[in-house]
């Protein structure tokens, strides 16, 4: 006898079938209970429950795939494996290779996982619906349209090789259930039992045709189905359903089996007579409109985080004033990942326990990423792979040690085979010294590292060849190495009992899943010999298509998943996020290969792959109302209006419907106010709102509320730094960090002066950028001055009369000086290295070149190069007290050069730097007068004996003065004569003189003994004024463009001063005079 019970959602369908089963346990027979996969848990504990030890022993939980296995163990043949995803992936996509040349249309897309994936779909789909290779074929031979018609034979090509592949050794699971049926012709696993069939939403192909098995075994099978036999609509949430009865009432006329009178379950089990009313509503069937609304809430979100934020505050609420539990709540989105993210956060913050059901990706997991980098590594030796394997916790090093060895790989860009010899390049970095002074323990502590880590890569690396079982031999005997299983279990440890979902248990898992997906690989492609590169691409394919289930932490806890994976257990609320058009229900498409037009011609041809686009819209509409109909007391619905990227979206039909129909709250989130329903139920969440309401309505009361918190610390930060107060330290910590007597360089002084915070990064706390050790910038700025100081400290104004090719090699023999006291370059020496090391040489000849002129014709002679100032120096250290303490000032010349006791200092620079004046007045670009002063002042010489400053070009920067220097230099014409014999601006900046005499007002590099004395004067003043501001703790991120250069354009700390493009100020545009104007009358910024 067949027998329907049709209810609707939550009428006691479920409880009816177990009444029954265990009526047919209690007389003695035996019973099937065959439930979907996902429900078979949960059906085995309801079994226990309601039958008890004793009479449970009588009933067989089955699902489809259960019962596979179970014929199978009796009847033999499941000896070959059951195909896993990841292993149909590989197989699929070695199929799709193998017969690539043999394609018509879809030769491009072999090697591609979606195709894989597509493709895997499609024969799968063929296999529900007993579709072969050669039915194909002959569907392809009756067809017009040329593009069908290769299709299919493409299909049909794929089809053969990749069942070829998979062969008698395995079994694939879109298989299953047809060799099932083929068992059961012979073997009557149902007979004198009752099968019940429950939970199910509709059947596919291949599950009717074992439904037609059990109808011929056994004439007593109860199926339970959501239905309302009361609606006769052609088409309504129940289509689908009522389509699946009436096929098996047809399956079971022809066995013969008479079908009782259906048991229909239509009272109401609500407690909200809304909900009551919008199941009927939903359902399609007549309602009265409930007398108040108080059941149904919608909530009109500005963004998908809002709708979660509303959800969970809505619950911790509930909780805590209607006595309710965590368990009893539900949070149902259409798909959970898209709002994963912000439901976890919102629990987090409100403090609710909730067990996400979600999957997590295998390659999530700490030992398949390890075998991941280590099989990159095999293919080709990297640093970035080598260091991502230890970075798993699974390698051989600690976490310092890690750092420890990035750092210095970093540092000298090593990779491939550096890894196998000894490491000799200075842990400093590109540090020239004549003395290889290196600091011998701290390499050795880097090479024994290097060892460490390197050496089961490198073994690992030798054994990685041959057949597939030899390489997945090797990452096994590699984790066993490392003792990953060991590591994995003391981070289990770890995690356990601390509420992540990152258990020990879960760990566990993955470590099970992987080995058994190392096993399947091996077994996939059996003696043949692979490349590397071909089996680490199984691997890769093999782990995106696995993951590792989440299990829940605790018995109270919120639900939250996705409409069509979640079975709520009779929650007394549900929240529905998402309710947006095209989200939930969602849109639905066309998917794989064939259109709909081509599906309808190809049932034409006798290929009975149906478009199934009509009875997926059907579903979706069942899902909505199986979800809104599943709580017994509280539905909340919510609509985002708003996308993260600013897109409107609408709220669904069934929105409006409800509303319209039955009656709801509605609401909005944020709320307008703070009062009610929408008060914080924590203080992260006081916190997170009053962030949201600075300034508005409730966020006086909302900071009053914070004010004793535990978020105080934070709110004081957040409003520092909103009311838009300068970073500052306290005075103590700034002393701490700088000290009183403040040790300075001038370069660091105009640091200090361009930007406090840029200073305090640097020289405060030491935030160091790691700098690759290669030639950038700076590097050829060292060389340049390294080569200069040689020459000119060694031959002076001789290399005036030098031959070029003298000259040549005076270069090339310093450049390469310097690049063999760099301890270790050499070792790491590219091609591109030399390329830059040859076109420093040609710009460095050209500069000397140029120096040689310019010694040949001038009066002043080089006395002294790279002149250290204090420190041990020539020149004693430069002290500027200040109240309560004094900066102490010293540095290194590039050369000082004299003629008659006037003195001039010199600046090698390698970019194109120019002297102005009015950044002075600021504190900025005063290097070469500080040095001067140095000279001067320090060397106890009068202020007359001051001749200037000057920038060397030390590249070929041939401009408008071709490669003459600039600088402020005095403006006697017997001075400038001394440097520029014909006064033509050849080699410093040009003198042009009026008719009287005097100096052109266009030339504003001149200066007299009097305005040298000023400057001198001034820079006392400056210096010590700024004593006192860097210990007074402000370190305001506030940059200062000079008129040449800008503050923050190449700054490594851009990241975190907050500025982001915010304008900077820069030094007026002032004319000389008034420069010295203001410093006469002690009136100018920074004094």
């Amino acid at each position: 006898m067949l027998k329907f019970i049709f209810g609707l959602p939550a009428s006691g369908k479920t409880s009816t079938v177990l009444d029954k089963i265990k009526k047919c346990a209690e007389s003695g027979k035996q019973a099937v209970l065959l439930v979907p996969e996902q429900f078979s848990f949960e059906s085995e504990r309801a079994v226990l429950k309601g039958l008890g030890d004793q009479l449970s022993q009588s009933v067989a939980v089955m699902s489809f795939s259960r019962l596979c296995d179970e014929v199978g163990r009796n009847t033999g043949g499941i000896a070959a494996g059951t195909l896993t995803d990841a292993q149909k992936v590989v197989f699929m996509n070695r199929a799709l290779l193998s017969v690539k040349e043999s394609l018509t249309l879809w030769q491009r897309y072999c090697g591609i996982v979606s195709f894989a994936k597509t493709m895997l779909d499609t024969v799968g789909e063929f296999k529900i619906n007993s579709v072969t290779a050669d039915d194909l074929r002959l569907a392809a031979a009756g067809l017009n349209s040329e593009k069908l018609k290769h299709k299919l034979n493409d299909a049909a090509i794929i089809y053969e090789a990749y069942d070829m592949l998979v062969g008698e050794k395995y079994i694939d699971p879109a298989d299953e259930l047809t060799r099932l049926y083929t068992k059961l012709s012979d073997y009557k696993y149902f007979e004198n039992k009752a099968v019940f069939i429950d939970s199910f939403k509709g059947f596919t192909g291949q599950q009717f045709k074992i439904i037609d098995r059990i109808l011929a075994q056994t004439d007593e099978v109860t199926v339970s189905l959501t239905n309302d036999p009361r609606l006769n609509a052609e088409f309504n949430v129940f289509t689908n359903i009522r389509a699946a009865a009436e096929k098996i009432r047809r399956i079971a006329a022809r066995h013969a089996v008479k079908e009782d009178e259906p048991l229909c379950l239509f009272e109401s089990r609500y407690n909200s007579p809304e909900i009551s009313a919008l199941e009927r509503l939903m359902a399609g069937g007549e309602f009265e409109r409930p007398q108040k609304c108080d059941g149904i809430t919608v909530c009109a979100a500005a963004t998908a985080a809002d709708e979660a934020e509303f959800a969970v505050r809505t619950i911790r609420r509930l909780v805590r004033e209607n006595g309710m539990r965590y368990r009893d709540f539900v949070i149902i989105s259409r798909d959970s990942d898209k709002y994963d993210a912000a439901v976890t956060a919102a629990c987090l913050q409100n403090g609710v326990p909730c067990f996400a059901d979600r999957r997590v990706p295998l390659s999530a997991f700490p030992l398949a990423a390890a075998v991941g980098a280590a099989a990159d590594c095999a293919q080709s030796t990297s640093s970035e792979a080598i260091l991502r394997f230890n970075k798993t916790g699974l390698g051989t090093l600690a976490t310092e040690e890690i750092s420890a060895l990035e750092n210095y790989t970093t540092l000298w860009g090593i990779g491939g085979d550096m890894w196998d010899i000894e490491w000799t390049m200075d842990p400093r970095g590109f540090v020239a010294d004549e003395n290889k002074d290196i600091d011998k323990k701290t390499l050795a502590k880097i090479n024994e590292l290097r060892k460490k880590a390197w050496e089961p890569i490198k073994d690992f690396k030798e054994k990685f060849n041959g057949t597939s079982a030899d390489m997945v031999r090797a990452a096994v005997e590699l984790t066993e190495r490392c003792g990953a299983a060991d590591k994995l279990a003391a981070l289990a440890e770890r995690f356990k009992n601390s509420g992540n979902e990152w258990s020990g248990d879960v760990l566990k898992q993955s470590y099970d899943k992987y080995m058994r997906l190392l096993d399947s690989l091996a077994l996939c492609f059996g003696e043949k010999r692979l490349k590397k590169s071909e089996f680490c691409e199984a691997l890769r394919l093999a782990v995106s298509f696995d993951s590792v289930g989440v299990i829940p932490r605790t018995l109270d806890e919120v639900t939250f998943g996705s409409a069509d994976r979640i079975r709520p257990s009779r929650p007394k609320a549900a929240f529905i996020l998402g309710a947006n058009q095209g989200v939930f229900p969602k849109n639905v498409t066309a998917a794989g290969i064939f259109s709909s037009d081509e599906r309808r011609r190809l049932i034409e041809s006798g290929i009975e792959i149906p478009d199934g686009s009509v009875a997926a819209m059907i579903d979706e509409d069942y899902l909505v109302y199986c979800n809104l109909c599943c709580p017994s007391d509280r539905l909340y619905i919510s609509y985002a209006l708003n996308s993260l990227t600013g897109e409107n979206y609408e709220p669904s039909a069934f929105v409006s419907e409800i509303a319209e129909n039955i009656g709801c709250n509605t609401v909005t989130e944020p709320e307008d106010g703070i009062i009610g329903d929408a008060l914080p139920e924590t203080e992260e969440s006081a916190y997170s709102l009053y962030c949201r309401r600075r300034g508005f309505s409730g966020g006086r009361e909302l900071k009053a509320a914070l004010e004793n918190s535990g978020e105080m610390e934070k709110l004081a930060y957040l409003e520092n730094k909103l009311s838009g107060a300068p970073f500052s330290i306290t005075e103590d910590t700034a002393k701490e960090l700088y000290g009183t007597e403040i040790k300075l360089s001038a370069s660091k002084f105009d640091t200090f002066k361009k930007c406090r915070f840029y200073y305090f990064c640097k020289y405060g706390i030491r935030a160091k950028k790691l700098q690759p050790a290669e030639f950038d910038v700076l590097q050829r700025g060292t060389v340049v001055h390294y080569v200069l100081e040689k020459i000119v400290g060694k031959y002076k104004k001789a290399i005036a009369n030098m031959p070029k090719a003298y000259l040549d090699g005076l270069v090339d023999k310093y450049i390469n000086e310097y690049l063999d006291s760099v301890a270790g370059y050499r070792a790491v020496e590219t091609e591109r290295a030399k390329f830059l090391v040859s076109r420093i040489s040609r710009s460095l000849k050209e500069v000397v070149y140029q120096l040689a002129r310019e010694f040949g014709q001038s009066d002043f002679e080089p006395v002294s190069c790279e002149l250290k100032i204090g420190e041990g120096g020539e020149l004693p250290e430069l002290i500027f007290p200040y109240d309560g303490g004094s900066i102490r000032l010293s540095g290194s010349i590039d050369r000082v050069d004299n003629y008659n006791g006037y003195v001039r200092v010199i600046d090698y620079k390698t970019g194109s730097r120019k002297f102005k004046l009015p950044d002075i007045l600021f504190g900025l670009n005063l290097q070469m007068l500080i040095y001067l002063y140095a000279v001067i002042r320090g060397g106890g010489l009068g202020d007359e004996k001051a001749a200037g400053i000057l920038y060397m070009p030390s590249k070929r920067d041939i401009n408008e003065s071709g490669m003459a220097m600039n600088g402020y230099i005095r403006k006697e014409t017997d001075i400038v004569s001394a440097m520029d014999k014909d006064l033509n601006g050849e080699f410093v900046p040009k003198l042009k003189l009026n008719k009287d005499g005097s100096v052109s007002k266009t030339c504003t590099s001149f200066a007299s003994a009097e305005d040298f004395s000023l400057i001198f004067d001034y820079i006392e003043k400056l210096i010590k004024g700024t004593g006192k501001e860097m210990v007074s703790g402000d370190i305001a991120a506030v940059p200062l463009d000079g008129r040449d250069s800008p503050a923050c354009k190449y700054c490594d700390y851009a990241a975190v001063c907050g500025r982001e493009n915010a304008p900077v100020k820069r030094v007026p545009d002032l004319k000389n005079e008034e420069v010295l104007k203001l410093m006469g009358e002690e009136t100018a910024n920074g004094i």
